[in-house]
């Protein structure tokens, strides 16, 4: 199911660029669209802990989410000029990092494949 709601979160990141053209865009939408990102790829990196029987990380993930919402927001008010998909991209390679472990540990083709895809 946190498959599911991440890729269902990362549909929502691309769901009102897609639909600007012809839906009125709130102008704090791109904030949204920053943290939505973000919590698709903390929601990939607990699917990745869970595949590999490694408890998730509820806590502290709760606690990024929080600190993507600042991040998304002050990069929106232009109080810091670095992205937020910058510590997205280092989730990720944390997914891709997991995975490539598992296919290490198993010797599985499959999770080196899902680590090459994150």
């Amino acid at each position: 199911m946190l498959w599911s709601a991440g890729w269902c979160l990362l549909a929502l990141h691309y769901l009102s660029p897609a639909l600007e053209r012809w839906v009125i865009v709130a102008p704090w939408q791109s904030a949204v669209n920053e943290w939505l990102l973000a919590a698709a790829a903390l929601l990939f990196f607990s699917t990745a802990r869970v595949y590999t029987e490694a408890p998730p990380l509820v806590r502290p993930q709760i606690a990024v989410g929080g600190v993507f919402v600042l991040w998304s927001t002050a990069f929106y008010l232009h109080t810091i000029s670095i992205s937020p998909q910058l510590g997205v991209a280092v989730v990720l390679f944390g997914v891709a990092w997991v995975f490539y472990e598992e296919s290490r540990h198993q010797e599985t083709f499959a999770d080196l494949l899902l680590a090459i895809s994150f």
